[in-house]
């Protein structure tokens, strides 16, 4: 997928939800996880309990449950079609108790949702190309319909007694991480020879970053080195590779200039320092290139120097933002009173 220049100029895509669902924690409905855990769908003997407070205040009848593949799992057998006997809880409960105290952790009697049963997992062997993943793991309905009222904080708690398979089976799992951020991947190509601007020992370099933000907002950054010595730097932004050589130009144009625009001013020394071209996040950007160059006068050499093209590609997600999620779990006893945990974050999940 190539980036165009509607993504540099940062339109944005209005991407709605479902009416009638609710994910959970919902800055994931259109954005993919940071990570991804197997648990509870690839346990046997397991007890899981997660708790949300975002919820608290509106009301919600709940009567199926389902979890998605997590996006950058690469393809493997591991995650394969599955038979799960499992159980679900859903009840009232207090965030700020919530503790790896099973029993204690209810604010209220939890109704059993699905009596125990056995439910059918798809493959998930192929990474997938859009995303966010599908809610494809599907529970089914249940078998008794949950009325929230709002007054508490919600809590799911999961008890599996057999499977099929239990290999990892990456669900989508959003992570605390409300400073953290993501960065493309990047690389160069494209040959430069004999282009050194004046007092240089090497070709200019012009350093291409993206980087997505917890807050939804996207930054394209970058830097330069070893050109001429306080001069204008043109950044040159295109979709695709092309190799051309122009007249008064000692490097060759290596991208087809969708867009030219205004780098920093270098130093003395041929340097500046990284500069910021922030944008809003847009889920369709997911893995879209980028092909980057940039390009300075010489007007003591009378020439253009140019640096080596770079690509870089959208991250395809951005961190998560602060989440208000917890988890607990004991991973191989079902009927244990108390947990590993409270860990902040949990799998991401949609009701219907």
């Amino acid at each position: 997928m190539r980036l165009s220049i509607t993504v540099l100029a940062g339109l944005t895509l209005a991407t709605s939800v479902l009416a009638q669902s609710i994910v959970v924690p919902a800055s994931r409905a259109v954005f993919s996880g940071g990570g991804y855990t197997s648990y509870p769908l690839n346990r046997v003997n397991c007890r899981l309990q997660q708790c949300t407070r975002e919820l608290r205040g509106t009301t919600a009848t709940m009567q199926n449950m389902a979890f998605r593949r997590y996006w950058n799992y690469a393809n493997t057998t591991n995650p394969k079609a599955r038979t799960i006997e499992l159980e679900i809880r859903m009840g009232p409960g207090t965030w700020n108790a919530f503790t790896n105290n099973f029993s204690n952790n209810w604010a209220g009697t939890p109704t059993l949702v699905i009596a125990k049963r056995k439910v059918n997992c798809p493959d998930w062997s192929i990474q997938p190309t859009k995303i966010p993943t599908k809610f494809d793991a599907i529970l089914g309905a249940f078998d008794t319909k949950y009325v929230y009222d709002g007054k508490n904080d919600l809590i799911w708690e999961a008890t599996t007694y057999s499977n099929t398979v239990t290999t990892t089976y990456p669900h989508d799992y959003a992570r605390q991480g409300a400073t953290s951020k993501g960065f493309g991947r990047y690389s160069l190509y494209g040959n430069v020879k004999n282009c050194n601007a004046t007092g240089q020992t090497n070709i200019m370099y012009f350093n291409t970053y993206l980087r997505g933000q917890a807050d939804g907002k996207c930054d394209f950054y970058h830097n330069v080195g070893r050109a001429p010595a306080s001069t204008p730097i043109m950044m040159v932004i295109g979709g695709s590779k092309v190799d051309v050589p122009i007249g008064g130009f000692c490097a060759n144009l290596f991208n087809d200039a969708l867009m030219i625009a205004p780098g920093g001013t270098s130093d003395a020394t041929g340097k500046y320092a990284t500069q910021y071209l922030p944008f809003t996040w847009n889920a369709s950007f997911a893995g879209a290139i980028a092909y980057t160059q940039g390009f300075a006068n010489d007007t003591v050499a009378s020439k253009v120097v140019g640096s080596r093209g770079r690509t870089i590609q959208m991250p395809f997600g951005i961190p998560d933002v602060k989440i208000n999620l917890r988890r607990m779990y004991n991973s191989s006893n079902r009927t244990a009173l108390t947990g590993s945990g409270p860990y902040n974050g949990g799998a991401i999940v949609k009701f219907n």
